[in-house]
């Protein structure tokens, strides 16, 4: 049994020792390296493939819901699927005025523009509401630190000073006591 242990421990240590893939020249580098690029782009394709795949089925299924319709439906179809498109055109853009102006309105309470996409919603006034929100919070936070470093005790004695009524008596024998020019 100890000796299984060994052999175990041995075997262990070895894959441990080369935990990389050596290569005997470089022409197996080489080899090895195009094996995975093709590998990699192979799977690329068959994913853009099947992609397209996809979206061409959608394209032949529409196209075929499409032909079973009368010209009247067709064109209420098109119509419908126009008025989707523009609803979703506007959206984006009214979420690129909203963002634009989410950054002016942090910029103006001195937030960093960084946190658009905390305080970013389809609506302005909600937008703008959580700008108000954070920018409290913040200075709520920076208040509260404030307030709390400027709690300091009273000054040690420090320097060869003591702290006592007769420190102008102190400081001028100190003064005294250690002039270069007598």
């Amino acid at each position: 049994m100890d000796n299984e242990e060994v052999l175990d421990t041995t075997a262990t240590e070895e894959k441990q020792a080369t935990p990389y893939k050596t290569f005997e020249s470089q022409s197996d580098l080489d080899s090895y390296t195009d094996k995975r690029v093709a590998k990699a782009l192979e799977t690329a394709r068959s994913k853009w493939n099947n992609e397209l795949d996809t979206k061409l089925k959608e394209r032949e299924d529409e196209a075929k819901r499409l032909a079973s319709m009368n010209a009247k439906d067709r064109a209420e179809a098109k119509l419908k699927s126009r008025e989707e498109a523009l609803k979703q055109r506007e959206h984006e853009l009214d979420m690129k005025a909203y963002r634009i102006e989410a950054q002016k309105q942090l910029e103006e309470q001195k937030l960093p523009a960084d946190l658009v996409d905390l305080v970013l919603t389809d609506d302005a006034e909600k937008t703008h509401s959580n700008i108000q929100k954070l920018a409290e919070s913040v200075d709520m936070l920076v208040k509260a630190r404030v307030e709390e470093l400027s709690k300091t005790d009273s000054p040690r004695e420090s320097a060869g000073f003591k702290a006592s009524d007769n420190s102008m008596n102190d400081i001028a024998s100190f003064a005294q006591a250690n002039r270069l020019i007598k």
